[in-house]
């Protein structure tokens, strides 16, 4: 008896959904005039259709109408092995470190390379001193030095530019000495070219002609810069220890007694327009959210930059002890754009709803995840309520935990990486961005959400 009454509430509540959905679409196409009768055939239609479904489940299995929502769990639930792509270059710098062992560079003859740090911080800011704590604790695969003492620029083996602490371009080309053609230049950027710092202070254009190689979030750039990474536990045991966290204990509750979806936000206007979408999917299901774009607190959630402390988070342990579904919304919506959103999840069991430009499939166990942007936001309600009913389903987009192991080691493993690359011949080939503005700036293929689909960014 109690199993009928859940499955009648359950399919009012997705009646509820497609109803409202309906009429949203008739609110913006069909004229005045006709919404009072289209409003009466549609409450029809769907009332029925209800009825309909929820005999059904009282003697069968449910099978919802929507055909992408059915195929959700046909396509994703085949699981099988995973590598993350954009990890596999280091991982396998530590499980054959001979392969480039000792590779001479082509600036000096010293068995270490050595990096020039262009940015307005000094090397021994807080910010530098953590972001480099794997050299100094020898977590990386090979060693490298780092110095910002100009004299150093002209043996340096390779120049890191970073963007993001320069207030102009007139600011950072000051300090930009004349550059040796065959040494690296690295154009080092963390946030989408949408970003207002690249509007307001740094103009994309201004470096045209100027960088020979680059380190972003792009999958084609020289070194690719990422939040975390998910490994095999297998080849979790190659890694330093730090590298991979076990998360503190939970006390979750149990299933039915969870609520729905969280989302921690305060940046209330993004580029990609997240909380339009946030707000049309609380039309149809409860979406609690923290931060300054809700109505909720739990003090401060903590960005972890650099440290990799997942466990100081206490705003993302609550969630994952409370909720089902955790909303991984990023700010932009650029090709491989994904920050520490998605990774401060993955430590706990629960299941992420993700919303980026990045192809997750690349860097998330198949099953893992569920991508919001390839679904209006009634669709995906319907997807989470049918989860939120279906504990077997849910706890098999879970799997994926009992073979692999997530990490999130900030900034400080992208210096690895550039250290890695730094012992092979490909970072000294020579290349020049000409159209810094057009690779940087077009090729990211910044966009945003809008009722009628993701559209690029203007």
């Amino acid at each position: 008896m109690v199993n009928n009454v859940n499955a009648v509430k359950y399919y009012l509540q997705m009646t509820d959904i497609m109803f409202r959905s309906s009429m949203n679409y008739i609110r913006r196409c069909v004229p005045v005039i006709g919404l009072v009768m289209g409003t009466l055939i549609v409450y029809s239609i769907f009332f029925y259709n209800s009825y309909a479904q929820v005999s059904r489940n009282l003697v069968g299995s449910p099978n919802l109408s929507l055909t992408n929502v059915t195929q959700y769990f046909h396509h994703h639930q085949n699981f099988s092995r995973f590598e993350d792509k954009l990890f596999k270059p280091i991982l396998n710098a530590f499980k054959h470190p001979n392969l480039l062992h000792d590779r001479k560079t082509k600036f000096r003859s010293d068995t270490i390379p050595t990096i020039f740090l262009l940015s307005n911080k000094s090397i021994t800011n807080s910010y530098w001193v953590d972001s480099l704590k794997h050299f100094t604790e020898k977590q990386c695969p090979f060693q490298c030095n780092f110095t910002d003492n100009e004299k150093e620029v002209s043996k340096a083996d390779a120049v890191l530019v970073y963007f993001s602490y320069f207030e102009s371009p007139d600011a950072l080309k000051s300090k930009l000495p004349k550059r040796d053609p065959r040494q690296p230049w690295i154009a080092f950027a963390v946030e989408t070219p949408d970003h207002k710092f690249f509007k307001t202070q740094l103009p994309i254009s201004s470096f045209n002609g100027i960088f020979n190689r680059t380190m972003t979030f792009r999958r084609d750039s020289d070194i690719i810069f990422t939040h975390g990474f998910v490994v095999s536990k297998e080849d979790a045991a190659f890694l330093p220890q730090p590298w991979v966290r076990h998360p503190p204990r939970l006390r979750q509750l149990p299933f039915y007694k969870r609520k729905v979806a969280v989302a921690f936000i305060s940046h209330c206007v993004s580029l990609g327009r997240r909380m339009d979408y946030i707000r049309e999917l609380s039309e149809f299901v409860p979406v609690d959210i923290y931060g300054k774009c809700g109505k909720l607190s739990c003090g401060a959630s903590r960005y972890v930059g650099s440290s990799p402390e997942i466990e100081d988070d206490t705003c993302i342990l609550e969630a994952a002890e409370n909720y089902l579904f955790y909303l991984s919304f990023e700010n932009s919506i650029a090709d491989d754009y994904v920050t520490e959103k998605l990774y401060n999840i993955l430590f706990y069991p629960v299941v992420p709803i993700v919303f980026g430009g990045v192809n997750y499939s690349d860097i998330l166990p198949p099953n893992s995840f569920i991508p919001a942007l390839e679904y209006k936001p009634a669709d995906l309600a319907i997807l989470i309520l049918k989860l939120s009913h279906d504990e077997t389903r849910y706890n098999a987009m879970l799997e994926w935990r009992n073979r692999y192991q997530v990490s999130k080691v900030g900034t400080r493993r992208i210096y690895c990486d550039l250290c890695t690359k730094l012992r092979t011949t490909k970072l000294y080939e020579e290349k020049l961005y000409d159209d810094f503005e057009d690779w940087f700036g077009t090729q990211s293929h910044c966009r945003k959400y809008t009722t009628d689909g993701v559209v690029p960014s203007t």
